[in-house]
């Protein structure tokens, strides 16, 4: 698999466009996603969270399996607006799971918390350009809280602390780069709307991947294909991973893929 990862390297670097972005196009396969036991959610400790203002944030929590002889990254994983809610359940769907997965924590041993949010984390509205643009939503406070909490655990790799995110999710990291520019040592984001593009040069130090599909008709691509040109052009080296033809989804080669983890858990703060 690293051999794959070294192959999309190469592809990045010979699909960079002249405006600085590393793009790899890929043509979208309509195919369902890889069967995972439902069984890998029990991995994930319930947890809950208090903020000091008394908001209650519901999370679990994968834990790296066996003796850690040196400190892990923390992953962060912020699910799209379908898994809203205090369930504690409904965010743990196949990509977080994923997580779990013996083909993945094996290669990527890591803590990796899945939060739940009872309110949005991220919102919509036109841009100047007729794009649509993200905002902050009413639970990023929360989340950027828990997040605090969680970096200080025993056994958090404090320098690699990473967000991984989902639509909504997706938009609330890029949000959150422009919030705390020195918290995060990289994102991936699937799927998102970006903030608008003059809040692109407030998170130039967090190396981002974005992975989003041409078709995509409920959150169209322009936002996020514009903010990765404004990233570029002001010196960073975004990652972007278009599909062709695929509406809004993580492509079912993604769940699984060890391209764009490689990518992140090279960053470090």
């Amino acid at each position: 698999m690293l051999h794959r990862a070294a192959a999309a390297c190469v592809l990045f670097a010979a699909c960079g466009a002249a405006d600085g972005v590393l793009r790899e196009s890929r043509p979208f396969v309509d195919e369902p996603y890889p069967v995972l036991d439902t069984a890998l959610g029990e991995r994930f400790v319930r947890e809950e969270f208090v903020t000091a203002d008394g908001v209650h944030v519901p999370f679990r929590l994968l834990s790296p399996r066996g003796d850690a002889p040196e400190p892990r990254p923390l992953v962060v994983v912020l699910h799209g607006s379908g898994a809203i809610g205090a369930d504690n359940e409904k965010q743990l769907g196949p990509f977080a799971r994923a997580w779990a997965s013996p083909a993945v924590a094996d290669a990527f041993p890591a803590f990796v918390a899945v939060p739940q949010v009872a309110a949005r984390s991220a919102d919509y509205a036109p841009w100047r350009d007729g794009d649509l643009a993200s905002r902050p939503g009413p639970s990023l406070s929360s989340l950027l809280a828990l997040v605090d909490a969680l970096r200080t655990r025993e056994g958090v790799d404090g320098s690699r602390v990473y967000l991984v995110g989902v639509s909504m999710g997706g938009s609330a990291a890029l949000a959150a780069a422009t919030l705390r520019p020195d918290a995060f040592a990289g994102l991936v984001v699937f799927g998102a709307i970006a903030p608008p593009r003059d809040l692109a040069a407030a998170a130039l130090r967090t190396p981002v991947w974005f992975e989003h599909g041409d078709a995509d008709a409920e959150n169209p691509i322009g936002s996020v294909r514009a903010w990765a040109k404004v990233l570029a052009a002001h010196g960073a080296s975004p990652r972007f991973v278009e599909y062709t033809g695929m509406d809004h989804r993580v492509s079912a080669a993604a769940l699984l893929a060890h391209d764009w983890r490689v990518w992140l858990f090279a960053q470090r703060r």
